[in-house]
């Protein structure tokens, strides 16, 4: 069932959010960079 979008994230996904921000800070990317690098729209 899927989760409202008014719940908080899932505890798993703010860890691998938090990983990837810094993996992506630590190859001075800008949000916009990794998402044209993995081919999707940034929001």
């Amino acid at each position: 069932m899927a989760r409202e979008r008014d719940e908080d994230p899932h505890p798993v996904d703010r860890h691998v959010g938090r990983r990837v921000q810094e993996k992506r800070l630590d190859l001075g990317l800008t949000q916009t960079a990794l998402a044209k690098a993995v081919w999707v729209k940034p929001r």
